[in-house]
C-alpha cells in the first residue's frame, strides 16, 4: 500500500504539466495542505513547486537533443504558460540560457 508521500509524488508525476497547487493537490488526495507541504519537503528535500519545475526541466532538456524541436514548443508542451517564467526557472536550474545550454548539448 502506498504511503502519503508516494501518493503525492505519483500525483505530481501525473499532473506536472498542469497548474497544480498544494491546495488543489491536497483536496484531491484528501490530506491537509500544510501536511502535504511539510511531508513533501521532508521526504523529497525540496518543495513541491521546485519539484514540479524540475520535472518540467527534465522533459525540456530531453527534448532539446532533437534539433527539430523548438525551445518554445518544448516549453509549452512541458506545461509552462509563460516563456519568461520558464526562462527564469531554467537559469536558476542550469545557470545559463536555454539557447546556451542547447548549444553545449550539441557539442558533446
Amino acid at each position: 500500500m502506498e504511503n502519503d508521500f508516494e501518493r503525492i509524488e505519483r500525483y505530481i508525476r501525473a499532473h506536472y504539466k498542469e497548474n497544480i497547487t498544494i491546495k488543489s493537490m491536497a483536496q484531491e488526495l484528501y490530506i491537509s495542505p500544510a501536511y502535504l507541504g511539510l511531508l513533501f519537503s521532508r521526504e523529497a528535500g525540496t518543495n513541491v513547486k521546485t519539484y514540479v519545475h524540475s520535472m518540467r526541466m527534465e522533459q525540456i532538456v530531453t527534448g532539446m537533443v532533437d534539433e527539430s524541436n523548438t525551445i518554445k514548443d518544448l516549453v509549452y508542451e512541458a506545461g509552462y504558460n509563460n516563456y519568461n517564467n520558464f526562462f527564469s526557472w531554467f537559469e536558476r536550474f542550469f545557470g545559463v540560457s536555454p539557447e546556451q545550454f542547447r548549444k553545449t548539448l550539441w557539442l558533446i
